[in-house]
C-alpha cells in the first residue's frame, strides 16, 4: 500500500466470508443481495467520512476474479475508471470447478444458463454495460499467451462489446495485450502492476 500514490480501500468479497467453502466469489455476495451495488456504497461512505477523491479521481483495480469486480464497480460508480488484467469478464466461462461451486453454494444450484437468464448483469460485463446504459472508461492488460484469458474472456468481450448499444459512444476501453508463456493467468509482476496503477493516478490527479 505503501507504494501506492493514494489513498487506498481494499473490501473483502463478503461471497467468501459467508461461504467458507468457496475461494473465488466475484463479489457475487447471496442471491438475494449482490455485493458490488455495497462496494460503491461502502466507497461513498468512506470518501465522505476522510474527504477522499470523487469518482472522477478514482481508480479501481483488479485482476482475475478482481479484475471483474473492479469493471463492474467502475460501471455502478459513474464516472471513475477501472485498471483490470486478465479478469474474468463473463465469469461462467472460467474452470468449471469454481464456477460450479458458486453456483451451488450462492445461486442454490442453478445451472450458469439458469443463472444467467435471471442474473445476466452479474455474471457478464458487457450485459452489465446494457443494463446501466454506460461503459466505464478501462484499460484491460491481457496476456495474449494465455489461452483460457484470450479465447474465453478477451475475444467474447470485444465481441460482445461491439454488438451492444449504450449512450457513451466515446471509446473509453483501451487494450494492452503482452505476452508472457511463464505467467500465464497471473498478473503481471508487482513492479509492472504498481507502475500502471500509479500512471492512471497521476493522469487521474491532473484531470486528464
Amino acid at each position: 500500500m505503501d507504494d501506492i500514490n493514494a489513498d487506498s480501500i481494499h473490501i473483502a468479497d463478503p461471497t467468501l466470508v459467508q461461504n467458507t467453502r468457496l475461494t473465488i466469489g466475484w463479489g457475487q455476495g447471496s442471491l438475494e443481495r449482490w455485493a458490488i451495488p455495497d462496494y460503491v456504497t461502502i466507497l461513498n461512505h468512506v470518501r465522505e467520512a476522510f474527504d477522499l477523491a470523487d469518482s472522477a479521481h478514482t481508480l479501481h483495480y483488479g485482476s482475475s476474479a478482481g479484475g471483474f469486480q473492479a469493471a463492474a464497480t467502475a460501471t455502478l460508480d459513474r464516472g471513475s475508471y477501472a485498471l483490470v488484467n486478465n479478469p474474468q469478464l463473463d465469469w461462467s466461462r472460467y474452470a468449471a470447478a469454481y464456477v460450479n461451486a458458486l453456483l451451488r453454494d450462492v445461486f442454490e444450484g442453478r445451472t450458469a444458463e439458469q443463472a444467467k437468464e435471471e442474473f445476466a448483469w452479474r455474471i457478464n460485463i458487457v450485459s452489465l454495460f446494457a443494463k446501466e446504459n454506460y461503459i466505464p472508461p478501462m484499460e484491460m492488460l491481457t496476456n495474449i499467451a494465455s489461452d483460457g484469458d484470450f479465447n474465453n474472456h478477451f475475444i467474447p468481450f470485444l465481441n460482445e462489446l461491439r454488438d451492444i448499444d449504450v449512450e457513451n459512444k466515446t471509446p473509453t476501453v483501451t487494450v494492452s495485450p503482452y505476452s508472457d508463456k511463464n505467467l500465464g493467468h497471473n498478473p503481471l509482476g508487482k513492479n509492472q502492476t504498481l507502475k500502471a496503477i500509479n500512471t492512471h493516478l497521476d493522469r487521474l490527479a491532473q484531470g486528464l
